[in-house]
This record gives structure tokens, sequence and C-alpha cells, in this order.
């Protein structure tokens, strides 16, 4: 068993949503469903991640799961995807920030929290921009 689990419990619900939204992305591309418990303890042991959730490397935490290499730029909120870019949007009300899974097209596809009150009063603050490289 993972040593401190309702500590890990209790980070990634507060604040793993980037964390959440960047797994849920990669369960989409691969068909797979990830342990949320068993990808933190992996990510923050390689520091993509540490233990608040805070993403040092979240194009490394995607490429990780998926074994697709990927890269990623913050955007402006107006920003508009490309497919197949993958979009993690987020949201700012007030203060108070929320990273969602975006569709690609500026909407939410995935909210970790369910109903977000950030998502559903605030607004798109920035977006991050996952693109897969390609070899050259």
């Amino acid at each position: 068993m993972i040593s401190a689990i309702q500590k890990i419990y209790y980070n990634i619900g507060e604040s793993g949503c980037y964390f959440l939204s960047l797994l849920k992305a990669a369960e989409e591309l691969t068909g797979r469903t990830f342990d949320p418990i068993k990808v933190y303890a992996d990510m923050t042991a390689a520091a993509y991640m540490d233990d608040h959730c805070y993403m040092n490397a979240p194009h490394k935490v995607l490429s990780a799961l998926t074994g697709i290499d990927f890269t990623v730029t913050k955007q402006t909120a107006n920003y508009q995807a490309k497919a197949p870019e993958i979009e993690i949007l987020y949201f700012r009300n007030g203060a108070i920030g929320h990273f969602v899974l975006g569709d690609g097209k500026g909407n939410v596809s995935f909210d970790p929290y369910g109903k977000s009150k950030t998502v559903q009063n605030g607004k798109i603050d920035s977006k991050r921009i996952f693109t897969a490289e390609v070899e050259k």
C-alpha cells in the first residue's frame, strides 16, 4: 500500500485539477483507465509534479501516460486549438482558478470537480496546448 494515502487523496482533491485533466486526456488518447494514486506516485517520484500537484513538466506527465512525446505551450484565452492539439482550459473566478479538459473548441469536455463554480461563474483565463512532437 502507498504510504500517506489520506494526504495523497487530499492533495489531489485540493489542487489536482490540472493533473486529473491530463489523466483524463491520456485515458481518451489511449483507451486505458489509469489509477490516479499510482500515477500520482509515479509522477511525483519522477518530479514531473510536486506533492501538491503543481506541474513541473505537464508535457512529460502526458507523454509518460501515452507513450507519445508532447510539447506544451501556454496560450491566451482566445487561442483556437488545431486538431489534434489537446486543450487544457484554465478558468478564473476572482482569485480562484481551476483547470479542466477542453474539447479543442474552447468548451469544457471534462471538469474533474464535476460542476465547478469557478467554471460556471468564471471565464477562461488561458489555455495549455499540448502538441504531439513529430519525428523529423
